[in-house]
């Protein structure tokens, strides 16, 4: 979500700082950085900011005493205003008031993409202008983007105050900088010695480095850069900033100037923060999001369970009997409930993906519900021929780093129900003992319903925002 929030910004702000004329645009740029960050993104920031900064500490009681609030302005929002859901309430004959309790939102049928791309004028709340609409999508990293709306001049600005509330959480300030290793190409169609690699953005104090060229000549002149910008926060996709540990343990390097490392956008395991913690010299810190701004997860400064964020959004894990989860470690797909989109409502919206509840308490002291880890979406797993669906994110998760000691990436291919092809790039110490380690390893995990047969390649495919996926996923699931 963090990367969405700064591809709005290089669309928006950044491309409006390039049209200011050369001679003039450093001195603009140092300028605009001198005012404080909450001044310049403004009032709602302002105020939605220090009401999370209270709310944090709010008990168990208030949390939900405010989500039921929200929630029935929400629904009386929707039924009143917004097409869609007048007409799915009368056909399901229930009104908002029914809705007292979050036992009763099952009573509301889930939003699903395909109603969302089939309902998109119906979804738009009438009692906003035409001028409060701002379109934006998904990535699409799995398919064709989700078209839907944002409220302009409000949307992102709470998205903000919600996320420098997370920052300022795990310890990254205001006037930090920060290094992204992230989609974004530096609006370059090409890199070699005589065309620019890097961008930095002065005014927002960031350094941009593109995740499309992780290769061995550029990862060399990525460490030197780093290197040389003492205290920065580095911020990437999990799959990104792994690439650069491995380059600097495999070179025998590390990093002493990151303050702290987080990252977002893909799913984060073990084995990627372990070796991110060692070779950064910093705490690895993850969090989730989505662009539709429904429901918003991340750690803490203990950097070890999820918190359900209460103020954003309700989120419900339904388990595969269609139950709310309630115990430590069950698995379900996630449904999710918007509490600041008004303009084009999300209400119990199927966000596909795939979340592991905890619900244990954390250590820092903030009464949030907690989930243990964040799945993956529905299409990052492999199906067996018996027709069960594994996911990737338990799999590699459970797995011991040492199997990935002489691969550079790796990423599975499904096109038939029970097999699967296993591209892999290899390191030059790459032997046939790792293939058949990595082979008895993912069959004792996985079992022998299902057929893996390995494919050397020079690279994997990746989103068009840069983004890794661990499956592509042809079956319809």
């Amino acid at each position: 979500m963090f990367s969405r929030l700064l591809t709005d910004l290089e669309q928006n702000s950044f491309k409006s700082v390039e049209k200011i004329p050369k001679s003039l645009r450093r001195f603009v740029e140092y300028g605009y950085r001198t005012i404080p960050l909450p001044i310049r993104e403004g009032k709602i920031f302002r105020n939605w900011k220090k009401f999370l900064d209270e709310s944090q500490w709010w008990n168990k009681r208030e949390i939900e005493e405010y989500q039921l609030q929200q929630l029935s302005k929400l629904l009386n929002h929707a039924y009143k205003n917004v097409p869609y859901y007048q007409s799915l309430f009368e056909q399901e004959g229930i009104k908002p008031a029914d809705i007292d309790d979050f036992d009763k939102l099952p009573l509301i049928p889930p939003l699903t993409k395909k109603i969302v791309k089939n309902n998109l004028n119906k979804l738009r709340a009438r009692n906003f202008s035409e001028s409060q609409f701002k379109i934006t999508a998904t990535s699409g990293s799995t398919g064709m983007p989700t078209v839907f709306y944002h409220q302009k001049g409000k949307s992102k600005a709470i998205e903000q105050a919600f996320h420098w509330r997370y920052r300022n959480i795990i310890g990254v300030k205001y006037s930090d900088e920060y290094i992204f290793l992230t989609g974004i190409t530096t609006n370059l169609d090409r890199f070699d010695e005589n065309v620019s690699w890097f961008k930095y953005y002065i005014p927002y104090r960031i350094l941009v480095l593109s995740s499309y060229h992780l290769n061995h000549n550029y990862l060399k002149k990525y460490v030197k850069l780093i290197k040389s910008r003492p205290n920065s926060i580095l911020f990437g996709f999990p799959s990104n900033l792994y690439a650069l540990a491995k380059f600097l343990e495999k070179n025998e390097e590390s990093f002493d100037n990151i303050k702290l490392t987080h990252t977002g956008s893909e799913n984060s395991y073990s084995y990627q923060r372990s070796l991110m913690k060692t070779q950064f010299n910093s705490q690895v810190f993850d969090h989730y999001g989505n662009a539709e701004q429904c429901a918003l997860f991340h750690q803490c400064e203990q950097a070890d369970l999820y918190h359900i964020i209460p103020e954003y959004g309700i989120s419900e894990i339904i388990n595969q009997n269609g139950r709310l989860a309630r115990n430590s470690g069950d698995t379900g797909n996630l449904y999710a409930t918007s509490l600041t989109n008004y303009v084009f409502p999300f209400i119990r919206y199927d966000t596909e993906d795939i979340i592991e509840y905890s619900g244990k308490s954390c250590k820092c002291g903030r009464s949030f519900s907690t989930v243990k880890s964040i799945q993956g979406r529905i299409q990052e797993f492999l199906v067996d021929r018996t027709g069960i669906k594994m996911s990737l994110t338990g799999v590699i998760g459970a797995l011991h780093s040492t199997i990935f000691r002489n691969l550079e990436k790796f990423q599975f291919f499904q096109e038939e129900r029970g097999e699967t092809i296993l591209k892999i790039v290899k390191r030059k110490n790459f032997t046939n003992s790792d293939e058949k380690n990595i082979l008895e390893t993912f069959y004792s995990k996985m079992g022998k319903d299902i057929n893996i047969k390995i494919e050397y390649v020079d690279d994997v495919i990746r989103t068009s925002r840069g983004k890794s996926v661990w499956v592509e996923q042809k079956l319809p699931i």
